[in-house]
This record gives C-alpha cells, structure tokens and sequence, in this order.
C-alpha cells in the first residue's frame, strides 16, 4: 500500500511564516478501474492511484503521541522549524511519510 497526505489546514503569521498544519493522511493504491468517458460516453479502464482508507492514530504509529484534532495531525514550527512556502511544508511533510515502515510515499507527492 501506499501513504499520501491531504492538508486540512494551513495557519500562518503576519509575515507569511507558517504557524500550524492539520494534515491527513490516506492509504491507497494505484489500481486500473472502468469509468466513463465523459466525451466518448464509452466505458474505460483507467488507471490511477485511489484512496482506499483515511489513517487514524492508531494506524499511525510511528507518529507516537503527535496532537490530534479529530482526525488531523497537527504540526507546529516545533516540529518543522521556521518555514514559509508551501514547498518547504511539502518537503518537511514527505520526510513524515517516509518513517512509516508499512506502507510507500505515493510518488505524486515527491
């Protein structure tokens, strides 16, 4: 299986630095499944990658006591330093995903 992410939300202070992060995190796979064709009105196999599941604490160990708010993980400048651009978050949040030892970081988010 593999493992992404879905950003809840996103805080930040006055000068564009990022204060807190909600974030979930799906299991899922890529897996090929008929669908129409919206032009052609034809049925068609498609492939792509689908999540199958939303990850709760309990499926995430290796976080250990990571914040929750309902089914976010929340993450502060404590845990990735003094960041202001979405693709430093992006890089802070793969490093995340590539501690879980079960599933594999989905490669639309690298």
């Amino acid at each position: 299986m593999e493992i992404n992410y879905d950003l809840w939300f996103v805080r930040r202070d006055d000068d564009g630095g990022i204060t807190e992060v909600g974030v979930n995190f799906f299991e899922g796979e890529v897996s090929e499944k008929d669908e129409m064709d919206t032009v052609t009105n034809e049925i068609i196999p498609v492939t792509c990658y689908r999540r199958v599941k939303k990850l709760h604490k309990e499926d995430m160990v290796f976080m250990g006591n990571r914040k929750t708010l309902k089914t976010a993980f929340i993450y502060t400048p404590k845990d990735f330093g003094a960041i202001k651009t979405d693709k430093e978050l992006d890089t802070f949040l793969n490093t995340e995903l590539d501690k879980d030892e079960i599933r594999t970081n989905h490669e639309w988010q690298l």
